[in-house]
């Protein structure tokens, strides 16, 4: 039965691939949704929601309530039009979508293996590379982010342009063989790059700002395909389509307009002169300057670079002056002093995801091991000699190997290619040898199967093993939810920005920063209040962001960074702002505490001499011992440590130890059954005692109240 399916007209039935591409989508659907049974916990569900994976995703879940940067995306849109339908919570429909879109790219790899021809390979090398550690990893369930489409959109979209192409194009090898009668295939269809543009639009700028850039590109390559590999008869067609996609996927209604209109004249141009109709000069010149006018408007170069610049730094960098505002199209005031003005940090290489890694690391991301990478793209090097519509797909792969540079998360679009070129020579080697013999088709995909079989076995049975990554604990969201019953609607909410969006949704309370705002100019001050231990400095540094308009780096860009740092000190020993007109409340959670190597290095950064300090912050296993009398703490196969404090946080309250000697302090969360050992920098920051403290601990008694007690996973404290 394959055989036949395969071997109708042109070897381009759809009834084998789509059947194949079904029965892959549903076996990596079924992977993805085995992760349930372990989120089956109630610490893991707030109400009759799971807690998300990411923080990012929230940022989408406070958009569907209409808070915060997310109102009005797709996928905003998408969680609140299923809450309307169904009378169901936002959040349920986040949790699992990422399972069910992002179970698409296997259906994308499988069409791209057809089109390269070998349908065979399809469902072997869509399970591996829907399967591939970068990408699975960041679209589990509960990741809600734009990672479970940003994959499929651009392997759909080039699928589309290359399967319209593919019949058009002469193979290297052919370039100089002479043409034979019977070699041009019939007319291109312009509706396929009329169907690619309007994905491309549906598919675009309004789910990730990079997803154009990446199909300006493709259109580019294609063009250069059809140029050098395209038939004779052919080429001036396929550049009027090329044409016609760039129009309808880059100028608006206009544009999309201009598309129609020249699909709808395409058979008219059919009853030109071969001449006419053969000449690439009016195609051509239309081509280039949609392609540069899409280009230039959306500024491609300048942002590519500066995204290039940002995410290939091997070290903290500095992100510069004031005059850099996180707040876009703001206005500067003008320097009224000299002197070198505030330089704030960078927050790059804090940022997990473009943090800088090892090769072999980045490569067992792209494929299980770093081997079957390298196995999988020389292959894929092989495939595009062959068939060179697979270019399309070089971008990508070449994201992955730029890895270890610009950030591990560019690790998840390497798969497609790497896998494509592992199965795909295969299935041609076996039919090869199998040419004699009767079924040659399904024992190439026998052979593909079988082999995706053995090596996603491993990798399964670690997935399996995976525990659930709730990006925050139920008590902290409960929290949350608490702080939105009484605090009023004006409100701002000092936390990490990590959480910043969660804020955004549980409380409906706009945070300070969050996940599109953390520039160096807002890390600074929430971090300086974070790491202080002067509840002085703290409280008026937030009264004093408030009365800036949460922006007070404007203010203190007309000094210069040795004057602002001046400024903060008097801020620490006199009271000099009063508070604003809203309510000011900070929540120190558990989880921040974790965190505390990077707060603190933000939040001791000098302005003036552009520098921080890391805060030491171990998170320990449960294997150690403690001498509550002698004050010892002690890991498996070290040194004993001598404490300078002890503090045991349990249900019935803080109890602290303190030594009388300089010393590691050691934090036990006895709810938890964690432990972090701290140095004084870490200990003494009021993220840390703030939430440590008994609750009438009189340091605090003029600067901040506390009014939620959710003792020892998280409080919140109005400012006063």
């Amino acid at each position: 039965m394959l055989n036949r399916l395969h071997d109708a007209p042109g070897g381009r039935s759809w009834l084998c691939p789509a059947l194949l591409a079904l029965a892959v989508y549903a076996a990596v659907l079924a992977v993805r949704l085995g992760d349930l049974s372990r989120w089956d916990h109630p610490q893991l569900r707030v109400g009759d929601e799971y807690i998300m994976a990411t923080h990012d995703a929230y940022a989408w879940l406070a958009g569907a309530h209409g808070v915060g940067t997310g109102a009005g995306s797709p996928l905003a849109r998408l969680a609140r039009a299923y809450a309307d339908l169904t009378g169901r919570p936002a959040g349920e429909f986040a949790f699992f979508a990422p399972a069910v879109a992002a179970s698409l790219v296997a259906v994308a790899v499988a069409l791209w293996a057809w089109t390269l021809g070998g349908v065979e390979a399809g469902p072997a090398a869509g399970f591996l590379a829907a399967l591939a550690p970068g990408f699975y990893f960041r679209t589990r369930l509960g990741f809600y982010d734009t990672d479970m489409v940003t994959l499929f959109l651009p392997l759909a979209q080039t699928w589309m342009v290359a399967h319209w192409l593919a019949p058009h194009l002469r193979s290297p090898g052919d370039l100089f063989a002479p043409r034979r009668d019977g070699d041009e295939p019939r007319p291109a269809s312009l509706a396929w790059p009329l169907a690619a543009g309007l994905f491309l639009r549906l598919g675009g700028a309004d789910w990730h700002t990079q997803l154009p850039d990446f199909s300006l590109l493709a259109a580019v390559l294609a063009a250069g395909l059809v140029l050098v590999l395209g038939r004779p008869r052919s080429r001036s067609r396929l550049l009027w389509g090329l044409a016609i996609l760039v129009l309808a996927g880059f100028h608006g209604n206009a544009g999309l307009a201009a598309a129609l209109g020249l699909a709808l004249l395409s058979g008219a141009a059919s009853r030109l002169t071969d001449r006419a109709r053969s000449s690439l000069w009016p195609g051509l010149a239309a081509l280039a300057l949609v392609l540069v006018l899409a280009g230039l408007g959306r500024g491609v170069a300048d942002r590519v670079a500066g995204k290039f610049a940002v995410y290939s730094k091997a070290r903290v960098e500095l992100a510069g002056s004031a005059n850099r505002s996180a707040e876009p199209g703001a206005d500067q005031p003008v320097r009224s002093v000299a002197g070198p003005p505030p330089v704030y940090p960078g927050i790059t290489q804090s940022v997990m995801e473009a943090q800088n890694i090892p090769l072999d690391q980045a490569l067992s991301q792209v494929l299980p091991w770093p081997w079957l990478t390298l196995a999988g793209l020389a292959g894929f090097g092989f495939v595009a000699a062959a068939r060179p519509v697979a270019l399309f797909l070089l971008p990508l792969g070449l994201l992955a190997l730029l890895s270890p540079r610009l950030g591990v998360r560019l690790t998840m679009f390497g798969g497609p290619a790497a896998a494509l070129g592992l199965f795909l020579p295969l299935v041609w080697g076996v039919r090869r040898l199998w040419s004699a013999r009767p079924g040659r088709l399904p024992a190439a995909l026998l052979a593909a199967s079988g082999l995706a079989a053995v090596l996603a076995m491993p990798l399964l049975q670690d997935y399996a093993q995976e525990p659930p990554t709730p990006i925050m604990g139920r008590a902290h969201a409960l929290a949350l939810e608490a702080l939105g019953e009484f605090s009023p609607p004006d409100s701002r909410v000092w936390t990490w920005w990590d959480w910043g969006y969660a804020t955004q949704y549980y409380a409906r309370r706009m945070s300070f920063a969050d996940g599109a705002r953390h520039g160096g100019e807002l890390l600074f001050p929430q971090a300086l209040v974070l790491t202080t231990s002067n509840p002085l400095l703290a409280s008026q540094v937030i009264a004093y962001s408030a009365r800036q308009g949460y922006a007070p780096w404007r203010e203190w860009s007309r000094s210069s960074g040795a004057e602002v740092m001046d400024f903060l000190d008097r801020l620490g020993r006199e009271r000099l702002i009063f508070a604003p007109r809203e309510k000011q409340y900070l929540v120190t959670p558990w989880e921040a505490l974790r965190l505390l190597y990077w707060i603190s290095y933000y939040g001791t950064w000098d302005l003036g001499a552009g520098q921080g300090r890391h805060g030491y912050c171990r998170e320990l296993g449960e294997r150690f011992r403690v001498n509550d009398r002698q004050g010892l703490f002690q890991a498996p196969g070290e040194e004993p440590v001598p404490l300078a404090t002890l503090d045991r946080l349990g249900p019935s309250g803080p109890e602290r130890h303190e030594f009388g000697r300089a010393g590691a302090h050691l934090v036990l969360n006895e709810v938890t059954r964690e432990a972090l050992l701290l140095d004084d920098l870490a200990y003494q920051s009021l993220l840390v005692q703030l939430l440590v403290s008994g609750a009438g601990d009189q340091r605090f008694a003029d600067t901040f109240r506390l009014v939620y007690e959710g003792f020892p996973l998280v409080r919140i404290y109005e400012v006063r």
